[in-house]
Formats: structure tokens, C-alpha cells, sequence
């Protein structure tokens, strides 16, 4: 029985559940027994978004928000293309987000900050060894090594990417405006495309290649 007012994220690490608060503060707690937590960590930010194992490690995403997120509504859209609109379409606000490493001993370290977007869902590869983190803006996943390099994973039309299953044997994951679920397999794509960011050149100028 927690005094946070939000449990986010929750992960088994042998005998112990790895739970994450919400709603204005981001702890890690580990629990053995009925009235058994203890505190692993207090992260920066308002919550803990996701929680994976990495052998005895401890994978936790953390928020930090200017203003809390909007709840989400139903979508007008019938298509799959994302709504606009922007907040009054029921998009949450953008937040910070961070992904750590908990060690055994009680230190930690930031492997991957992202100032544009926060993080909603995390998942840990074992055999590639990475940190697979969804974004809530941008719609993309992101694959952060232990040398805390990180790359783009996935990337797809809709705005967010809300869930992952992506370490079984069929791999999924789930987006957010608007409502999708994508498979991923191993062949080779016919064709690709990359969505950049806006590139403002500040004056007038010609583009090359």
C-alpha cells in the first residue's frame, strides 16, 4: 500500500517486484513481502514510466513534465493517418525523458536523455544487449547500448509509440493516434523512408543533395 498516488511500471527480479511511482515523483521501490519495500533509487522527474531487468540490473524510465499530461480521448479519425490538432486532439504534452542503469550496489546512471519527448513504454533485449525505449512524440522506438549510444530502432507514421512486445517470438508494438498494432519481422523492407525533423536554414538558401 503505496502513499504515491500512481504505480506506473512493475518488473520480477528473482524474489523481488520492482514497482514504479507516479504522479509527481519518480522512485524505484523493490518489494519482497507484504510490508517489505525498501527505496532503490530517486530519479529526476515526476515518474517511472517503465521498468526492465537486465540480469541484476535495473532498466527504469523516468518523465519529467511542465504541466501534467492530458488524459486521453476518444479519436474522431477513422483512418490511420495521425489527427492533427495538437493537444485538442488529445495528444499528451511533451516531456523529458530518461532512461537509467541500477546497479546491485545502489549506484546509478543516465544512459539516454531525450529533451523532446518522453518515454512510455521500455523493454530490455538481452541478446543484442539494448534498451529498447518508445517515445511519445515523434513515433518512434530507440535502442540504447551499454556504451550508452543510441539509434533509431523504429520509426512509423503515428505520433506515439504506447507498447512494446518486442522480445518474444513475435515481435509487437502498439501506437497511439492513432490506434495501430505493428509486427515486426526480419525480411528485408521493399522500399524505406526517413522523416526528418524540420531543417530551418535561418535565411534564404538552396538545398542540395
Amino acid at each position: 500500500d503505496s502513499e504515491e498516488p500512481h504505480l506506473y511500471a512493475m518488473a520480477l527480479r528473482n524474489s523481488e517486484a520492482i514497482v514504479g511511482s507516479g504522479g509527481g515523483h519518480a522512485i524505484v521501490y523493490a518489494v519482497r513481502a507484504p510490508g517489505q519495500a525498501r527505496v532503490l533509487a530517486r530519479l529526476q522527474g515526476d515518474e517511472v514510466k517503465g521498468i526492465a531487468i537486465a540480469g541484476d540490473d535495473v532498466i527504469a524510465a523516468a518523465n519529467e513534465f511542465t504541466e501534467s499530461p492530458e488524459p486521453p480521448r476518444r479519436s474522431t479519425s477513422t483512418g490511420r493517418t495521425p489527427s492533427s490538432g495538437g493537444v485538442a486532439a488529445g495528444r499528451p504534452r511533451a516531456g523529458k525523458g530518461s532512461v537509467y542503469r541500477l546497479r546491485p550496489s545502489g549506484l546509478f546512471e543516465r544512459i539516454y536523455n531525450n529533451t523532446e519527448s518522453h518515454v512510455t513504454a521500455l523493454e530490455w533485449n538481452g541478446t543484442a544487449r539494448e534498451a529498447w525505449a518508445s517515445l511519445g512524440v515523434g513515433g518512434r522506438v530507440i535502442a540504447v547500448a551499454e556504451d550508452r549510444t543510441a539509434r533509431v530502432a523504429l520509426d512509423v507514421d503515428e505520433t506515439q509509440v504506447l507498447s512494446l512486445s518486442l522480445t518474444g517470438r513475435s515481435p509487437i508494438f502498439g501506437t497511439g493516434d492513432t490506434g495501430v498494432f505493428y509486427r515486426v519481422t526480419d525480411a528485408r523492407p521493399q522500399g524505406a523512408t526517413w522523416n526528418s525533423k524540420v531543417l530551418d536554414a535561418t535565411s534564404p538558401a538552396r538545398w542540395g543533395a
